[in-house]
């Protein structure tokens, strides 16, 4: 083998094994940029939001949405017709990327406040999520990441579902940097 095959060689498997203990080790990619704080959201039931009422939820940038004026958002918020308060993921309305990793949702009996890092799975993505005052759960975005294809990962709870304006409103932490799954306010540190 000539020299320059062997130099070529050696680089591409450093490369390999660099980039898979980079994948395995998100601190490794680059340190925390954004601090985790909680803040307060309200979003208005998709079947009777007007066009200035947001109804969806944006974890990567932590913030309400009007679902009509993007798809940039990983879930919205409806009532059935039966009154009950859903939550519903992206692919439920049919705007998730096909083979990607799709956003969703994760029930917690864990206090909001005592949770500290969020679960790599188990969410749940394609189907209703029926919610309730006092619920918590573990939020994970698409894949965002474009080097890794890694998620952002969030928490919620309930506070409150108004039956007349048709609006939830809930506690939200979002971890907005990319592969950390800590859910503790401040710079995370995983």
């Amino acid at each position: 083998m000539s020299p320059r095959i062997r130099l070529a060689s050696a680089v591409a498997a450093f490369g390999a094994v660099a980039l898979s203990a980079a994948c395995s080790n998100p601190n490794a990619l680059a340190p925390p940029s954004l601090a985790n704080v909680v803040d307060t959201i309200v979003l208005t039931a998709t079947r009777d939001s007007s066009l200035q009422a947001p109804n969806a939820f944006s974890i990567t940038n932590s913030t309400a949405v009007r679902s009509y004026q993007t798809v940039s958002f990983e879930f919205a918020y409806d009532i059935t017709p039966a009154g009950q308060p859903v939550i519903l993921p992206l692919a439920v309305l049919g705007l998730s990327p096909g083979t990607g990793l799709k956003p969703g949702l994760l029930l917690t009996a864990t206090a909001f406040d005592a949770i500290t890092v969020a679960p790599a799975n188990g969410y749940v993505t394609t189907d209703t999520i029926p919610i309730a005052v006092g619920q918590t759960y573990f939020l994970r975005s698409r894949q965002l990441c474009s080097t890794l294809g890694l998620p952002e990962y969030g928490k919620i709870a309930i506070d409150s579902l108004d039956p007349v304006l048709h609006t939830v409103r809930f506690r939200a932490l979002m971890n907005e940097n990319c592969g950390y799954r800590s859910l503790l306010t401040g710079l995370p540190k995983n």
